[in-house]
């Protein structure tokens, strides 16, 4: 059995990224009048909205396929609602902030650029081989099981770089 600190570094090292776009975003949306940004075009908020729920989607997904292991059909699932009600969440927030107000346009960028998202992972887990799957295989990296575990090797073996 892997001692604590070891499950809750595992634990941490596929879900901080989400937690910490979602804070990011929350942190943004937090704010009375965000930033004026020299750049701006009709609609560029909607695209700052999509891009972030883009890699908001693409690091949730990385999350649920590296530590839960789920099929991706199901990972995308969760990723999607995930994503999608944190967006519809973070537009109710922004009714408690002055000077903010809700748009559903914003939601439906959350949205769309959460499913772009998912739609480029499922894309690049087919093209390329993802270090997760090398990481999945490997007893520092994978998961906490319930089976009892083998034990930790100093060197890597040939076969903890296979795919799986």
């Amino acid at each position: 059995m892997r001692p604590l600190h070891h499950k809750i570094l595992i634990l941490v090292y596929w879900w901080a990224p989400p937690f910490l776009i979602a804070a990011i975003q929350f942190g943004l949306s937090s704010w009375s009048s965000p930033p004026q940004v020299p750049f701006r075009f009709p609609g560029w908020d909607k695209v700052m909205h999509g891009l972030i729920y883009f890699v908001m989607a693409v690091a949730t997904l990385r999350a649920i396929r590296g530590y839960h292991q789920f099929t991706f059909k199901k990972s995308f699932k969760i990723a999607m609602l995930l994503c999608i009600v944190y967006g519809m969440t973070d537009e109710i927030h922004q009714v408690f902030v002055p000077g903010r107000a809700p748009e559903w346009q914003d939601w439906i960028a959350d949205a769309v650029g959460s499913l772009l998202g998912g739609c480029a992972w499922f894309v690049w887990e087919k093209i390329a081989p993802w270090p997760h799957h090398i990481f999945r295989n490997h007893p520092r990296f994978a998961p906490p099981t319930n089976q009892p575990s083998t034990p930790e090797h100093s060197t890597l073996e040939s076969n903890d770089f296979q795919s799986t």
